[in-house]
């Protein structure tokens, strides 16, 4: 799992028992009923076959006020009663229907660090990927947003400023609602 990149789900079986995994970041989701040894990755195509209906709008609200509760509480919940999301950088025990998390495998070696401590270490790698990505390359296209990210990657590309190249999305779509454009 240490080499793998990109988007995937894997099956393991060991001696009968079966680990579903999915990439560390979980951008393909993988899907699990409660109540059987089943997955999929999309919610609907997990339910439809064995009959499970979709909560309304309503009787999600009434099960959990989700505003209330931290968000880790909610992060596996979708519109099916029995019908969890796998969360990211976890795996699923198929039998038992456990989850748990799978990576790191070892201590946090930067928990101990202070705020300050832990921001001059990201500083310095994040900065470093960028001295090497400019040995590497002449320009950097870099796609903005205007968010956040936007904003922390054109910080650490300053100093490569003159060699960056940026573009965004629109559309052309004359009432502005992008949404409905795509």
């Amino acid at each position: 799992m240490d080499y793998l990149g990109g988007r995937y789900a894997i099956v393991v079986e060991v001696d009968g028992l079966y680990r579903v995994f999915h990439d560390a970041h979980g951008t393909r989701t993988i899907y699990y009923d409660v109540e059987r040894l089943a997955f999929s990755t999309h919610a609907h195509l997990l339910a439809s076959p064995i009959g499970v209906e979709s909560r309304g709008s309503d009787e999600l609200k009434a099960a959990q006020s989700w505003a209330a509760l931290p968000l880790s509480f909610a992060w596996d919940e979708t519109p099916y009663p029995t019908i969890r999301a796998l969360l990211p950088n976890h795996v699923l025990e198929l039998e038992s229907r456990r989850t748990y998390r799978y990576y790191p495998r070892e201590r946090n070696r930067f928990t101990g660090l202070t705020f300050e401590e832990r921001a001059s270490e990201i500083n310095r790698l994040w900065l470093g990927q960028m001295s090497a990505f400019a040995q590497a390359t002449d320009r950097f296209f870099v796609s903005l947003s205007g968010g956040l990210d936007s904003r922390v990657v054109l910080a650490a590309l300053r100093e490569h400023k003159d060699r960056v190249d940026a573009f965004t999305y629109f559309t052309n779509n004359r009432n502005g609602n992008w949404a409905q454009a795509m």
